[in-house]
């Protein structure tokens, strides 16, 4: 079971003590394997390129060229997510609430600035 599933689909089918053993190696965290570094990659491809266009037809701007996206910063940012997410589970005894993951989301993209503008055209 992919570390996401539990955040989204099977919130209620696994129990915080599956939380912790699934995430955890030796009382450490588990970093995230190849497969689900890939899956994660595919999914924030598909987002990120979806709200980019969301934007451009809401804003009338070509953001298509424009706007580059940091897939490295933002796929560090999905992990320390699942490090709270974890620490909430061991320290809390809680699960992480979807208010608090889009908070530490917010917190984290406007910390790091994985977006970027590459070309700036002045409005006429």
């Amino acid at each position: 079971m992919r570390r996401k599933d539990y955040g989204k689909n099977s919130r209620n089918d696994m129990s915080l003590q599956e939380c912790i053993e699934n995430w955890t190696e030796n009382g450490h965290y588990k970093d995230l394997s190849k497969d689900e570094m890939k899956i994660e990659c595919q999914e924030l491809d598909i987002f990120l390129t979806n709200m980019r266009d969301e934007v451009a037809k809401k804003t009338a701007l070509n953001l298509a060229e424009s706007v580059i996206f940091n897939k490295g910063l933002m796929l560090h940012i999905i992990e320390l997510i699942e490090k709270r997410r974890l620490y909430f589970a061991i320290f809390h005894n809680k699960k992480l609430g979807e208010l608090n993951e889009c908070c530490l989301l917010a917190f984290w993209i406007l910390k790091f600035r994985p977006i970027v503008r590459t070309q700036f055209v002045p409005d006429s």
